[in-house]
């Protein structure tokens, strides 16, 4: 999973030779590895660095399982350079050869998808999720005591004229409360 800390690495990174800059969009949906494999080839063919791309180009022969949705590729050999992330999000197919990592596509998709959270809150209990990236996460779980009805005598009122508000005894309202504290204090 790709992290601000990744995109600090790579701001951090300041060579001496250009770095081939790589996004390929590789939804499954769109089309085949072999189609993929195909405008890989098409947006390099007029790139220069020779060791760059079979770099590439072997990443994606051997190393890449084509389970993402698009991957983002850095390489510059001269200074043994290679990094390679993928993403659950489609990115712009795009290569670009510069003095460092071109890494705004990166920062748009954290902009737009980096780093929610979720909160799933019912009378029982809590589910925290991590949505970044397009990948959700359970982060943590909590169950407080399981709140139960009591049946209480009576019934002699006609609907609707009930001293309480809700549908739920005031011991099952304290119940949900107390849960409510305690997953508020996670």
């Amino acid at each position: 999973m790709f992290t601000e800390s990744d995109l600090r690495k790579l701001l951090e990174f300041k060579p001496d030779h250009p770095v081939l800059s790589v996004f390929l969009n590789t939804d499954p949906a769109e089309g085949s590895a072999d189609v993929y494999r195909l405008k890989l080839r098409s947006i390099l063919k007029d790139i220069e660095l020779t060791a760059e791309k079979d770099a590439i180009e072997r990443f994606f022969d051997l190393d890449y399982d084509w389970s993402g949705r698009s991957v983002a590729l850095f390489a510059c050999d001269p200074e043994d350079f290679f990094e390679a992330y993928t993403f659950a999000l489609p990115i712009q197919t795009r290569a670009r050869v510069h003095n460092r990592p071109h890494v705004k596509p990166l920062v748009n998709l954290i902009d737009f998808y980096g780093n929610y959270g979720i909160a799933l809150v019912d009378k029982q209990g809590i589910r925290l999720f991590s949505y970044h990236l397009g990948q959700l996460k359970e982060v943590e779980k909590y169950s407080g005591e399981q709140v139960r009805q009591t049946k209480h005598g009576g019934g002699s009122q006609s609907a609707g004229r009930r001293s309480s508000v809700g549908n739920g005894s005031q011991h099952a309202d304290e119940i949900a409360d107390r849960n409510m504290r305690q997953a508020a204090q996670l």
